[in-house]
């Protein structure tokens, strides 16, 4: 019983160092495709807040790819265009507040909140 308590106690730790180290935030995006939602078990795109930057990794690369930010009321903070990007990384985001980011290609349009403090 002793060395359960222990061992619990040292994961314990370990996950709470390892959570203070870490400075990014995984920005659940949802996908719409042609008007409405889709349904999908796999999103082709994973966004990462990292500080202030935004990090995009593609699964496959598409050919041409928009990436939007904008603030809480619809204002567009950053528009960029990409071609075949593996990933991607966003400029510096400098005023906190709640955003938008919206990733289209094709007829798939990826978009998720997040909140910069």
């Amino acid at each position: 019983m002793k060395k359960t308590v222990i061992l619990f106690f040292c994961m314990l730790v370990t996950f709470s160092v390892y959570s203070k180290i870490m400075d990014s935030r995984h920005i659940e995006l949802q996908a719409k495709q042609a008007g409405s939602e889709a349904l999908r078990s796999v999103i082709p795109v994973s966004a990462l807040l990292e500080r202030n930057v935004i990090l995009l990794n593609f699964l496959n690369s598409p050919e041409n790819v928009t990436v939007t930010v904008m603030d809480a009321e619809g204002n567009e903070i950053l528009a960029e265009v990409y071609s075949s990007p593996q990933s991607v990384k966003l400029h510096e985001i400098k005023a906190s507040g709640v955003y938008k980011l919206e990733v289209v290609y094709g007829d798939v349009c990826l978009y998720g909140d997040f909140v910069i403090e």
